[in-house]
């Protein structure tokens, strides 16, 4: 009796093993299964929608758009001169200031016309070709400093005044060497001349 029991038992123990057996292989097969699925490739969809996506600005488009901003209104095009005419000396201004001209000087000087143009500077005989004009824009302070007197004793009631000084055509080098080589504009019809530590007044002719 005994020996059929423990046959039986052993008959039990085979067909639970044979049935678990089967399973494990049905779970192998699910995550082979599962395995693959994860290689497939993504859905095409998304890399459509990322090559949808509005690309930035190139660093050369930026550069066109700031090359296309408008030019600097205050920038000087040298096109046009509020100085060019013809001028003539009509008298001087007590400055207090010391000067080497003397009285005959001064009276030889006064009546004198000089030419103002983009293509010279003249007065007489007394020619520059060419001429290169530099502007300076001098404060009330400035304009003691450079000059030991002030503007309102040259007639002009101003914070700053721009003066111009005329150099050959070489550039910066050469002052014109001539009376007229430097002054101040007053307004549009009046400049003041600066020479030998004297100022003059020049009335617009034409």
């Amino acid at each position: 009796m005994l020996c059929i029991t423990l046959l039986l038992i052993l008959c039990t123990l085979c067909a639970c093993l044979s049935q678990q057996s089967s399973k494990t292989g049905k779970n192998l097969d699910v995550s082979k299964n599962i395995g693959s699925q994860s290689n497939v490739a993504p859905d095409k969809t998304f890399t459509d929608n990322a090559t949808a996506i509005q690309q930035p600005k190139t660093s050369t488009d930026i550069q066109s758009n700031a090359q296309s901003s408008p030019k600097n209104p205050n920038a000087d095009t040298n096109k046009s001169k509020g100085f060019y005419g013809i001028w003539k000396i009509s008298k001087t201004y007590d400055t207090g200031t010391v000067s080497a001209l003397t009285a005959d000087d001064i009276n030889s000087i006064i009546g004198k016309k000089i030419t103002y143009s983009q293509h010279s500077a003249a007065i007489e005989k007394n020619i520059c070709n060419t001429p290169v004009y530099k502007r300076n824009i001098y404060s009330k302070e400035d304009f003691i400093f450079n000059t030991k007197t002030t503007l309102d004793k040259i007639g002009i009631e101003a914070n700053s005044v721009t003066g111009i000084d005329i150099y050959e055509n070489n550039g910066e080098k050469n002052l014109w060497n001539s009376i007229g080589n430097s002054f101040f504009i007053k307004n549009d019809n009046t400049l003041i001349l600066s020479y030998e530590g004297m100022y003059f007044e020049l009335d617009r002719v034409e």
